[in-house]
């Protein structure tokens, strides 16, 4: 089962149990798309942390002797008056403070929308990966990244018509058996020596290809 948003959430801030992270550091792992969302997640937190780093928000020079000179300027306190507290040149405690952004960080991470990680970007930064092109009537249709452990990932530029959906085959025997349907891209596992296959099916996907084939692609 892929991690969903509250599960990289919970990774990222260490409150997975060490079952659960290992789950998720297993799903990172296999799939180089989803580590490249949760790092693009977690560079977006950091900068965002950065930007609401009390610490960081710059004190003017003389800010301390301005502020004791508007103290003296509204006199000396009343007999039996308590005194007026002056500012402490000791850092303030950072860890409540710390401990809000996490809260509202967290609240960001889930709420707000996120820009979507380009999967064939991150696949063909895995080390061993093989990028063929795929073409159909001498034109360029789409990308197909060979991956280490049996892995494809199959990813179509041109525009499907309305109604429409990819349907990804594996040709055995002469036969096409379906991998699954898609709109863009697809990941899947393959025996050496396959070869697929992409047709433009009904929506959910046909029992056998019922147009032609963009391209036939050995492995």
């Amino acid at each position: 089962m892929t991690p969903d948003r509250d599960d990289l959430l919970a990774y990222a801030l260490g409150t997975l149990s060490p079952a659960e992270a290992a789950r998720v550091e297993a799903d990172l792992d296999r799939d180089p798309a989803l580590r490249a969302e949760l790092r693009a997640d977690l560079d977006a937190l950091a900068l965002l942390l950065d930007d609401l780093d009390p610490q960081a928000v710059p004190v003017s020079a003389g800010a301390e002797q301005t502020l004791l000179a508007r103290v003296r300027a509204e006199g000396s306190p009343g007999p039996g008056a308590a005194p007026i507290p002056l500012p402490s040149a000791r850092p303030p405690r950072r860890w409540p403070v710390a401990v809000g952004l996490v809260a509202a960080l967290a609240l960001v991470f889930v709420l707000l929308p996120r820009p979507q990680a380009d999967p064939l970007e991150a696949y063909l930064e895995t080390p061993g990966a093989v990028e063929r092109s795929l073409e159909s009537d001498g034109e360029r249709v789409g990308t197909l990244v060979q991956l280490p452990q049996g892995r494809v990932f199959v990813q179509l530029s041109r525009p499907l018509p309305p109604q429409r959906t990819y349907q990804l085959w594996r040709i055995e025997n002469g036969t096409p058996v379906s991998l699954g349907t898609f709109e863009r891209g697809l990941l899947v596992t393959l025996a050496p020596g396959s070869t697929l296959a992409v047709s433009v099916e009904p929506p959910g996907g046909s029992p056998q290809p019922t147009t032609t084939p963009l391209f036939v692609q050995p492995l």
